[in-house]
């Protein structure tokens, strides 16, 4: 008997389009016409392929979309995405008025991060509350 792959969450759909989102847009930044560091964006992309291939296993594995709840996971997830936020706001020092498309895609890019740590934290709220001892 075959195993079913149930639907994600509208939480872990958003999580799974955003991290698409960033994907497309890291890809879009072009060392080979742009003036950022080639290895920035190579260290941006890297980590967005990350990112994919987690959300890649939790489409295709039978219940994968409950990994979600797992703490673990999320502080990774947390992880990746602070990486691609702090390389994008490192990008954007290095900015100048002649890179304004590259400025849009960083600035976009830091935003859906923004929105993923957001909804990250929308999907298992009683897991991400403090835990030390008051």
């Amino acid at each position: 008997m075959a195993s079913s792959i149930d639907p994600p969450t509208p939480a872990a759909a958003r999580l799974d389009a955003i991290a698409q989102e960033l994907n497309a847009s890291g890809q879009a930044l072009s060392p080979e016409r742009s003036q950022l560091d080639p290895e920035h964006i190579q260290f941006v992309r890297d980590t967005n392929l990350k990112l994919i291939q987690v959300f890649q296993g939790m489409r295709i594995e039978p219940g994968g979309w409950s990994n979600l709840q797992s703490r673990s996971l999320r502080h990774d997830l947390r992880n990746h995405i602070g990486i691609v936020r702090g390389f994008c706001d490192l990008m954007l020092m290095d900015i100048d008025s002649s890179m304004q498309d590259d400025e849009r895609l960083l600035t976009r890019m830091i935003e859906r991060c923004e929105e993923f740590a957001s909804v990250l934290d929308t999907v298992n709220p009683e897991a991400n509350r403090d835990t030390w001892p008051s």
